[in-house]
């Protein structure tokens, strides 16, 4: 059997490396497997695994391809161990599947410990009204891949995904946001809330809201969130003319680039604060016409 070379300089007998391609990463931690279907040495749910993980230690959780469960607790799955990184195997809709269902409304995927990275997992909801799927109150952590994609007409998010102000230098890029039925209350896809040093790039936004401006793709509430770069995601946001594509909160630094919205208000649903650079983002209103720079061009 000849060698193999991995893109990362890795090479072995044909046999994968972990850690060589990217998706699973090198670690002095320790590395479990959750898989629904009850395999051996396996845990049936994230939760479980992540009871046995040390924090600080850069443990691994590995979900198994097609897995799936159900989370029905009112805190939801609480992540509160620093440097956990939770990877689910597979493409497309065999990819890991949580669903947040149950009776309580705060259900969440709630991030309390800092530096933490999720990838390539789909997360869905079973609740109607649910405050927000993803809430982020710590520092450094990432979402790569985590897609959050309503699939029945009778649960809605008011939000997706909401941050406190203690979500700084997070990083959400390459995911789907998807809501399809509006939800009763108003809420973005993305809610920032003072997130400073945070990056949100190259995502994929199709959210139907309510008529309010703090409904739409990618919205500041609250608290101004500083330095943050938000770069290359595309947008569909309807549900009104008073919903933005992205609109920041006043105060807020950084940079708003290469973004593409389409709203029912067109021009006008891109709004950086003041003190942001903006430059080469489009919005428009419909798909017979393309979008025009917005804001406006000037110096």
């Amino acid at each position: 059997m000849g060698l193999t070379n991995f893109p990362n300089g890795i090479t072995s007998f044909g046999v994968p490396v972990m850690g060589g391609g990217g998706l699973i990463p090198l670690t002095l931690g320790k590395t479990f497997y959750v898989d629904s279907a009850g395999s051996a040495n396996t845990y049936s749910t994230l939760a479980g695994a992540y009871a046995s993980c040390v924090t600080s230690r850069g443990d691994v959780i590995i979900m198994k391809a097609g897995h799936a469960e159900t989370v029905s607790a009112a805190t939801g799955v609480v992540l509160s161990k620093i440097g956990v990184t939770v990877v689910g195997l597979g493409a497309g809709s065999m990819r890991p599947t949580i669903t947040l269902s149950g009776t309580a409304a705060t259900c969440t995927m709630n991030v309390t410990g800092a530096n933490q990275t999720f990838k390539n997992f789909i997360v869905t909801n079973g609740i109607d009204e649910l405050v927000t799927a993803w809430t982020i109150a710590a520092a450094g952590c990432t979402l790569d891949g985590v897609d959050l994609l309503e699939t029945s007409a009778s649960f809605q998010m008011i939000a997706g995904l909401t941050t406190t102000a203690a979500g700084t230098s997070m990083t959400i890029q390459n995911c789907t946001f998807r809501q399809v039925t509006a939800s009763a209350g108003h809420g973005p896809a993305i809610s920032l809330v003072g997130a400073d040093d945070c990056k949100i790039l190259n995502n994929f936004i199709s959210w139907l809201g309510t008529n309010n401006a703090g409904s739409g793709g990618i919205v500041g509430i609250t608290t101004a969130s500083l330095r943050v770069f938000i770069m290359g995601n595309y947008i569909n946001a309807q549900g009104g003319a008073s919903v933005l594509g992205i609109g920041m909160y006043t105060g807020s630094t950084g940079v708003l680039a290469y973004n593409g919205a389409t709203t029912p208000n067109g021009a006008g649903s891109i709004v950086g604060a003041s003190a942001m650079g903006t430059f080469q983002n489009f919005a428009g209103t419909t798909g017979t016409t393309s979008g025009i720079l917005d804001p406006a061009a000037g110096v």
